[in-house]
């Protein structure tokens, strides 16, 4: 009989791993260029050991501003995960309220296209019911 792998812990302040393998991420407010290049670095080497698939539900409805260097800090780190994302992940749910927010977004992606499936939502329960409701997530079944 084939086991069931269990998904991979996340542990960091900004991620709730607790309905995993669907991983919620919240940036705080106004998170520090030093806060999100060593939340990136422990992202990829997470990544760097995954094997299974996965799907994000990344809230960014509390940023209030982020920094051009952190813009380009979120291109870069998109970039160096690209190849496990590819692999690994479903799809992302944004949680964005903000025009200026979705612009940040927008930014990035031109810089760095993502390689999965994403929508933006205005709340984390639609961004859930989303993610939830794709039918790629059959694997999380």
């Amino acid at each position: 009989m084939l086991a069931l792998q269990q998904p991979k812990r996340l542990e960091h302040p900004w991620v709730d791993d607790s309905f995993a393998p669907i991983y919620r991420l919240t940036y705080p407010a106004l998170p520090s260029e030093e806060e999100v290049i060593a939340r990136n670095a422990e992202i990829h080497a997470w990544y760097r050991d995954l094997d299974h698939r996965i799907a994000w539900v990344v809230d960014c409805s509390l940023i209030i501003r982020a920094s051009p260097t952190i813009r380009q800090q979120q291109s870069l780190h998109l970039k160096r995960i690209e190849p496990y994302a590819k692999r690994w992940d479903i799809c992302n749910a944004f949680v964005i309220q903000s025009a200026v927010v979705r612009g940040y977004l927008t930014a990035v992606f031109w810089f760095s296209p993502p390689p999965y499936e994403y929508q933006i939502f205005a709340t984390n329960q639609q961004a859930m019911d989303w993610v939830c409701s794709t039918s790629s997530l059959s694997w999380a079944l």
